[in-house]
C-alpha cells in the first residue's frame, strides 16, 4: 500500500497531504537538495536532515552537481 493510501486511511485529506508536500519541497529547496549530487541516492542521512528542521538548519553534505557541456 502506498504512503498516500496509508495517510488517507489515517484520516489525512488530500489538502493536508498537498500542504505537507509543499512544505517538504520548500525545505528541500532551502537545503539545496535540488542541486545536490546525493539527490538520487535516497540516503537515510539526507532523509534525517530533511525531516528534522528543528535539529538541522543546513546540510553539511550538500555537493552541487557540475553542469555537463557537450
Amino acid at each position: 500500500m502506498s504512503n498516500f493510501e496509508d495517510a488517507m486511511h489515517q484520516g489525512f485529506s488530500r489538502a493536508d497531504m498537498a500542504q505537507e508536500l509543499m512544505e517538504l519541497e520548500k525545505r528541500m529547496h532551502g537545503l539545496g537538495c535540488d542541486r545536490c549530487l546525493h539527490r538520487e541516492e535516497n540516503s537515510p542521512v539526507c532523509n534525517t536532515i530533511i525531516h528534522h528542521p528543528e535539529k538541522f538548519f543546513s546540510c553539511g553534505f550538500c555537493c552541487e552537481r557540475k553542469e555537463e557541456t557537450t
